[in-house]
């Protein structure tokens, strides 16, 4: 009898998450594509070489010089101590090696959302119940949600060990898995550059403060990502059909001018007073959206 699919979007990777001696039979799927960490070249079957996607040419510039078949080329993967050297390892090989690893997440601390700062989260993955998992992917759910936490996992992911954050989005009314960045992957130097130099300025006046708070309180809202239009490629567009009109390309735009540090306080002081803060101030707040029920 055939397996009965998992109800949701498509197949997905399968994922045992779990905590305690409770297990949760999970799919998931990624929100975007990204490439493998390590991915096969083309190789020349006779020479090994790799061989550029479109050329199809071996050992180019040199003596041995010739040009391959599209149908011959076959795929080998750089060795991890030689670069150089390519190693022809068979695709159900290295599936197989990865599915050995992969399948499993143990819940190890259940932390505070709010004190994971998203600047570690790589790639989104939507989570929903494998077939037989549904009650205790809910009883996860319903406590993630409840409490504003979020479960710390490891995990082989993409065939790379990732710690994985599970956490339930208000937004989108379901559980996401974040994967997260390495803290080798954060450019730490820079990071302690810019703190560095941050750190020897001096803090803003208390009255430019208080006034650029005022400003900005004009602008409360609620984020909207439906609200975003995309102008850049329209713009683009056109600048392409002037070019082939045979015509100058005319900016749409300029730069605004950067207030000054002496005239900083004349500035915010000016935006306070200009009628479109002066509408916003006196508008009344726009009422929050209704989150849909899950």
């Amino acid at each position: 009898m055939a397996a009965k699919a998992a109800a949701g979007p498509g197949r997905g990777y399968k994922l045992n998450l779990a905590f305690g001696l409770v297990n949760v039979p999970v799919r998931y799927k990624p929100l975007s594509e990204g490439g493998s960490t390590i991915s096969a070249k083309t190789l020349c079957p006779e020479h090994h070489e790799p061989v550029k996607a479109g050329l199809w040419v071996c050992s180019q510039g040199t003596t041995q010089e010739h040009t391959v078949e599209r149908d011959a080329v076959i795929k080998g993967y750089p060795h991890p101590d030689n670069p150089s050297q390519f190693v022809l390892v068979e695709t159900s090989v290295l599936e197989e090696f990865a599915e050995s690893k992969s399948g499993n997440a143990q819940i190890e601390k259940i932390v505070d959302s709010a004190t994971i700062d998203p600047a570690y989260f790589d790639k989104t993955y939507l989570i929903w119940p494998d077939v037989g998992g549904e009650a205790a992917f809910d009883l996860l759910s319903a406590v993630l949600r409840a409490e504003k936490r979020a479960a710390v996992t490891t995990a082989v992911i993409s065939k790379q060990t990732q710690t994985i954050v599970f956490r339930w989005s208000e937004e989108f009314q379901c559980l996401l898995a974040h994967v997260c960045r390495f803290a080798t992957q954060i450019r730490h130097a820079d990071i302690d550059t810019v703190r560095a130099v941050s750190a020897g300025r001096a803090e803003p006046p208390k009255e430019q403060v208080a006034a650029a708070k005022a400003l900005l309180d004009t602008l409360t809202g609620e984020f909207d990502p439906t609200e975003v239009e995309d102008t850049w490629t329209p713009a683009v567009q056109d600048a392409i059909r002037q070019v082939a009109a045979g015509q100058p390309v005319k900016a749409t735009t300029a730069a605004a001018p950067v207030a000054k540090a002496d005239d900083l306080m004349a500035t915010l002081m000016a935006s306070l007073e200009s009628p479109a803060a002066k509408t916003k101030t006196s508008a009344k707040p726009r009422a929050k959206k209704e989150k849909a029920t899950a």
